[in-house]
């Protein structure tokens, strides 16, 4: 019997568990752009809004390097990397129906944070950032996505095995049933 973690599909579709990641990827995108849209219209740059008192406010920056600002002067570069890897997690999209679920949300999630970001770069040559907690770096939506796209694939390969690990255990499974 299947655990929760390896039913992919959606009345046992595989293109159904292909729409399903890129719906994902490209919800957040979306979501990624409409709320730094109304981010850089609300908000002046330079000012804060505070919104949890001192524990969190809202404040537009510009970031032309990678995370906390690494590689700065390199914002070219970080683009085409960017589009590469954005382009190689859409085209392993295609073969999220044979993935087990959480290595395949984590990787839809990765892949809209990268284009949420990648919009960001082609148009404006930065990421705009906008989320501050005053204990980190000033972030976004997609940089939530693709934090949590992360440990979401680290805690699947980790703990359950790869996506290999998962076809070997289920040939095992079904050659055992023989």
């Amino acid at each position: 019997m299947a655990d929760a973690d390896e039913s992919r599909t959606i009345g046992g579709s595989r293109s159904g568990a292909v729409l399903q990641f890129y719906v994902l990827a490209l919800a957040v995108a979306v979501v990624d752009q409409a709320t730094k849209l109304v981010a850089v219209h609300t908000l002046a740059e330079g000012t804060e809004t505070r919104i949890l008192g001192p524990i969190m406010s809202f404040s537009i920056h510009y970031n032309t390097g990678a995370a906390w600002g690494v590689l700065a002067a390199h914002t070219r570069w970080l683009t085409a990397v960017a589009a590469v890897l954005a382009l190689l997690l859409a085209l392993y999209g295609l073969r999220s129906a044979q993935l087990p679920r959480l290595l395949s949300t984590g990787l839809a999630l990765l892949l809209g944070g990268a284009l949420g970001n990648l919009i960001d770069r082609v148009r404006l040559e930065a990421v705009v950032d906008f989320i501050d907690f005053h204990v980190w770096p000033v972030f976004n939506v997609s940089d939530i996505a693709i934090v949590v796209g992360a440990i979401l694939v680290a805690y699947r390969v980790a703990w359950h095995g790869g996506a290999v690990e998962h076809h070997r255990t289920a040939e095992k499974t079904e050659c055992d049933q023989c």
